[in-house]
């Protein structure tokens, strides 16, 4: 029995409260919850809840609390696209789905989703990768050691834009420009690092002034990939990474601001103008667009943008899939889409000249009969669970997801662990967030640009150190 003065604890009181709280809530949601044929996937949403909860619960009694520590990211992500996603094309397969021929496999694939994410969280929390801070952060001295990446990231950013407008027009590949969108990365950590030191109030008057002068390159590259709706996303989410690394706290109005403007206007723009034919001009394509989206009535508009967000979000479709056609009519793939291609995205051009080209989402969606045989656009993602299973069945996904959460773990504890604020560190921990988050569009090139991103991440640090331009100063220093 407790004793009296430890149950009156406010601390104590608090923990029970939240406790309380939470029964409460998972009473009320069992009541609320319809018990007919979906209720198997409400379970699995369950499931992936606690995935999510139980490792935040963990961090945050270990006092190393990340709301952007790269499993809680993952956590909601797999939440949305496997478990939520897989309760909307179940509700609605009509609109959702991939066809309606899938639902009988979405249950499993859901499943299969949630096994591979708890073999995840058993990689990335193994007892043989232990917690370590760094001892000491790196501040950069000057602004032009941050200027250059940023100029190098920003060629590469707007190089990525026109491989990927080639690409949709003539259906080839821009070597050169191909090569320079590898760089890309680096502006997106030299755009982290400089709103890290400007919301910390240790930058220098330089520093600060960079900020002017990157913020209209950041809109200038948004304009330039409008193709891809995520840079957008991610060019406005950094700064509040940065806010939360800066002073440990979010702008919750702010983000609940940014996800409205995501489903209800990012989404359906975006939807609606890759549907055009991409030899209009771009700014005859602007004004259907606004036109099209102008016309429709305000339930049509939101039925039609919620729709919309649940077919992008539901890739548990993917996976429903595979598990559909492989040992059916597709083959199992034994390593061919991992293991080759990564070595192929690794190597560059210059050194193999006949290098083979690889467009995964496209070979993915012709093979599985998710678009048709003469589409030449569209990309459905194989995502990573639907993938291993593709390439190795259940236990590749056990294996890989393993595998998976240690490779994530020992990246976070290079870059985004530890008690300091560490700019330079943990900008480089955003621009990798980034990446990782679209590991679902296939394992080889994400595995690729990961590695790819690391090495240019370390040799700027070396430079910086070796120059002198990155100060090394003890956490907690002022």
């Amino acid at each position: 029995m407790l004793p009296t003065a430890t149950i009156a604890n406010p601390s104590f009181r608090a923990h029970a409260l939240r406790a309380a709280l939470l029964c409460a809530g998972l009473a009320v949601t069992v009541v609320i919850i319809p018990f007919d044929e979906r209720m198997p996937y409400y379970a699995v949403v369950a499931g992936f809840l606690a995935c999510l909860i139980v490792p935040l619960w963990f961090t945050s009694h270990q006092g190393g609390f990340d709301v952007f520590e790269t499993v809680n990211v993952l956590g909601l992500q797999y939440l949305v696209f496997y478990g939520l996603g897989a309760v909307w094309s179940v509700g609605d397969p009509e609109h959702v789905a991939y066809d309606i021929h899938l639902v009988p496999f979405l249950l499993q694939a859901a499943l299969y989703c949630l096994l591979g994410y708890i073999a995840f969280l058993a990689g990335y929390f193994s007892p043989l990768l232990s917690t370590r801070g760094h001892a000491a952060d790196l501040w950069p001295r000057t602004a032009w050691f941050l200027l250059i990446p940023a100029g190098i990231g920003a060629v590469g950013s707007l190089s990525r834009a026109v491989v990927a407008r080639v690409i949709q027009r003539e259906n080839r590949v821009v070597e050169f420009a191909s090569s320079l969108a590898q760089l890309a990365p680096l502006f997106v950590f030299a755009w982290g690092a400089t709103w890290m030191l400007v919301l910390s109030g240790r930058a220098t008057r330089g520093q600060r002034r960079l900020l002017y002068f990157l913020t209209p390159v950041a809109a200038a590259v948004s304009y330039a990939t409008y193709q891809s709706k995520a840079i957008t996303i991610v060019l406005v989410a950094v700064p509040m990474m940065a806010l939360w690394y800066t002073r440990r706290r979010l702008p919750w109005k702010t983000l609940l601001a940014l996800a409205l403007v995501v489903v209800f206007g990012i989404f359906p723009f975006y939807n609606y103008f890759r549907a055009l034919d991409p030899f209009l001009p771009q700014d005859k394509r602007f004004d259907m667009t606004y036109e099209a989206l102008a016309s429709q009535s305000p339930a049509e508009y939101t039925e039609g943008a919620l729709t919309g967000f649940k077919e992008r979000m539901a890739l548990v479709n993917s996976v429903g899939v595979v598990l559909r056609d492989v040992g059916r009519w597709v083959p199992f793939a034994q390593g061919e889409t991992i293991f080759g291609p990564t070595l192929a995205f690794l190597v560059p051009r210059a050194i193999w000249p006949d290098k083979p080209y690889f467009v995964t989402g496209r070979d993915f969606g012709r093979l599985f009969r998710v678009v048709g045989i003469t589409d030449q656009m569209t990309s459905i993602a194989p995502t990573v669970v639907g993938e291993l299973y593709w390439n190795f069945n259940l236990p590749g996904i056990l294996a890989g997801m393993a595998l998976f959460g240690v490779c994530m773990r020992l990246l976070y504890r290079r870059y985004g662990e530890g008690r300091g604020m560490d700019p330079f560190r943990r900008a480089a921990h955003m621009a990798l967030l980034v990446q990782i988050t679209h590991f679902d569009g296939g394992i080889a090139g994400t595995t690729a640009g990961l590695v790819r991103s690391v090495l240019l991440f370390e040799a700027v640090i070396w430079l910086g150190r070796r120059m002198g331009q990155l100060e090394v100063r003890e956490v907690g220093a002022p």
